[in-house]
């Protein structure tokens, strides 16, 4: 994580952000066969995490497909998908953590963060109408209906034309479906269980005593068979009329459920924990996941068994032992589904595995590595930068990583002639169009921010009140514990005598061509983001959402929102701003207006010129706009 993240207070604590050891890894298994008239396995919350999860390509070690069973082979996504003229660019074919999957009618439906639901078929993405922004964390289906549920008791039903919300009382947070023969169910927070019974939505009868704790799971084998998991090794079953609470040998939270047939149950959760349920007695059994936590179990059949979890844990069952599988990733994976040769597994930030003919193979393509800053030096091009020294260029062919470095990267400049990267531990860079060379500044700490007036004039800030100035030869210092001790988060300006840059503590500096200056103070809080229109008309962002414009040497408060990032804009006064949770606003002649982009990934920076607007973020984030 990047100085400047971690200034902003961008600090997201999660089940997914929980330390795992990684499981022993084995070969991957021969295909089985599928057993016939199994229903697949639904789908599990996986919560959610910021922050970059780097996929890897093929995996390597697979076994030797049989006539009954030969995995197809699903390419990587090369589009991305679009939502109100807002389009993903990376990762594709989107970057929302996806929490549930199920395989239906030759295709994949997944569904997650901000109103996500997917559609794969016959090689083609598709992102549905769902009418909702809510987080929706189990999927399932029933016939040709698709039910999905999430945040705040949101619950919908649609099909691949869209999607339309179901009336539900309940409020409560619904992070588990299964679609039964008598009915939909629903699970979630603080014990809630719910049923569609064809006409509305009703809350079962509770258990006795009740349950109140969070449930994650439920699966059934019929109207008289169904099961649901939770915290605290909870464990109910419903027989058709009541409630019984099996005895668990495991304390853990248990996050799913899934079942070949009545008597053949197994339930997977944290720290690594395998149930398996022969009637009502459960037995605690040997897994190879070692600390991970298991969300999603699907399969076939007794022979056909998945399971997976956080840090790209992947597991399979051959009918007498568990085995890990490489997943050649370390995204948490959230929910799984079979195709009828071990499927479908998708998770964080949009990723998707699918079991290829060669192994589990990545079919969610780009980097998922978050970033800080992003330019565009021509209408062709840009170049983003973030965590883990992660350098993405854009060309009329696509995203690629052109590079990567042991510090993280915080902001970019580039004017189309030179290009210039700053970063952790005092790391400053530019490129001339051969290659990248260390700019010597005497500095260790932390750099936040560059700005250029032209390749021979670039302004850095950074911690400690750096205030650093190239000239076309070597860099001076002109920062001082005068104007101010504290971190300096940016730097932007119209012209070469009048820059600004903005701080923490509320700090706001004004160069004039000959000297910084400190301007009287607005606010005490966190200033992450100033950007120039013209000369004399700025704006700047703080870290509580408050937007200040610059006019007639004035500050003032011009707009309010949550959290804010950043902001910029192509010359003019056609201003961007971004923060947390896909925050996205746009300065128009009536004032700042809210904007939806389809996602609720943090963003860390936007850049716009006439043609286009950029914003990237958290997983690897990059949107494109073009007005």
């Amino acid at each position: 994580m990047s100085p400047r993240t971690k200034a902003l207070l961008v600090v997201i604590g999660s089940l997914l952000g929980c330390s795992s050891e990684p499981p022993t890894v084995y070969e991957d298994f021969p295909p089985v066969r599928r057993d016939a008239g199994v229903r697949d396995g639904g789908s599990r919350d996986g919560g959610s995490r910021d922050g970059g999860s780097r996929d890897g390509g093929v995996d390597g070690g697979s076994g030797t497909p049989d006539a009954a069973c030969t995995p197809s082979s699903v390419a990587p996504a090369t589009a991305g998908l679009c939502q109100g003229g807002w389009c993903w660019e990376n990762p594709l074919p989107q970057g929302n953590t996806l929490h549930g999957a199920v395989w239906a009618d030759d295709g994949l439906w997944a569904a997650g963060e901000a109103g996500t639901v997917l559609r794969w078929k016959a090689g083609t993405w598709e992102r549905a109408k769902t009418g909702t922004t809510s987080a929706l964390r189990a999927i399932c289906t029933a016939g040709l209906e698709v039910w999905a549920a999430g945040s705040d008791g949101v619950v919908l039903r649609g099909d691949s034309k869209g999607f339309s919300a179901v009336p539900n009382a309940s409020q409560a947070s619904l992070v588990g479906a299964w679609c039964g023969p008598d009915g939909i169910w629903f699970v979630g927070a603080a014990g809630t269980v719910l049923r569609w019974d064809g006409q509305s939505i009703k809350e079962l009868p509770p258990a006795a005593p009740p349950v109140t704790v969070d449930l994650f799971g439920v699966w059934g084998s019929g109207p008289k068979d169904v099961w649901v998991v939770g915290e605290a090794g909870t464990v109910l079953r419903w027989n058709g009329a009541t409630w019984s609470r099996l005895t668990s040998p495991a304390l853990e939270t248990l996050r799913a459920v899934w079942g070949a047939a009545a008597g053949e149950v197994w339930i997977a959760g944290s720290k690594g924990t395998l149930l398996s349920a022969t009637d009502s007695t459960l037995s605690k059994v040997t897994s190879p996941a070692g600390l991970a936590t298991l969300t999603t179990l699907w399969g076939t059949g007794t022979s056909d068994l998945w399971a997976a979890g956080t840090a790209g844990t992947l597991l399979a069952y051959d009918g007498t032992s568990w085995r890990a599988i490489q997943s050649n990733t370390t995204a948490a994976l959230a929910a799984g589904s079979s195709d009828g040769c071990g499927g479908w597994v998708v998770g964080e930030a949009g990723a998707i595995l699918h079991r290829n003919p060669g192994g589990w193979a990545n079919v969610g393509s780009g980097s998922r590595v978050a970033l800080n800053a992003v330019a565009i030096p021509s209408p062709d091009q840009a170049i983003a930068v973030g965590e883990a020294g992660a350098i993405l260029r854009r060309s009329p062919s696509g995203w690629t990583v052109e590079d990567e470095r042991a510090s993280s990267l915080s902001a970019v400049w580039a004017d189309g002639a030179t290009t210039w990267v700053v970063g952790g531990a005092g790391l400053v860079e530019r490129w001339t169009g051969a290659s990248w060379t260390s700019v010597a500044t005497g500095k260790t700490e932390g750099m936040h921010g560059v700005w250029g007036a032209s390749s021979s004039e670039v302004w850095l800030v950074g911690d400690s009140g750096a205030l650093l100035r190239w000239d076309g030869v070597g860099v001076t210092d002109l920062g001082n514990m005068a104007l101010t001790p504290d971190t300096i988060f940016t730097v932007h300006g119209v012209a070469a005598d009048d820059v600004w840059a903005v701080g923490d503590t509320g700090t706001m500096l004004r160069f004039d061509g000959g000297s910084w200056k400190r301007a009287p103070d607005v606010t005490t809080g966190l200033l992450s983001g100033v950007w120039g229109a013209r000369r004399g008309e700025f704006w700047a962002t703080a870290i509580d959402g408050t937007i200040y414009r610059l006019q007639s040497g004035v500050w003032s408060q011009e707009g309010k929102f949550e959290s804010l990032n950043h902001v910029s804009g192509p010359p003019g006064v056609e201003t961007w701003a971004v923060g947390q949770q896909g925050l996205v606003v746009h300065r128009e002649p009536a004032g700042w207006v809210r904007v939806e982009v389809g996602t609720n990934n943090r963003l860390n920076a936007v850049a716009a010129d006439a043609t286009s607007v950029l914003v990237v973020g958290a997983s690897g984030t990059i949107l494109r706009y073009k007005p």
